[in-house]
């Protein structure tokens, strides 16, 4: 059988962004930043809608 996917608490996340060499001091705030951090298009999309001469 295939392993099955269960959610993790956030002081377990948090211990796991640690170990991939992530300060344990910075790790909430990495995933703050991770869970938070815009798509690429939307970014884009943004910069085309303030300057449509971006387009050309």
């Amino acid at each position: 059988m295939g392993r099955r996917h269960r959610p993790l608490d956030n002081e377990r996340i948090l211990e796991n962004i640690s170990k991939g060499d992530i300060h344990p001091e910075y790790a909430k705030t990495y995933l703050d930043a991770v869970l938070t951090k815009p798509a690429s298009q939307d970014i884009v999309a943004y910069e085309l809608r303030q300057d449509p001469s971006l387009s050309r």
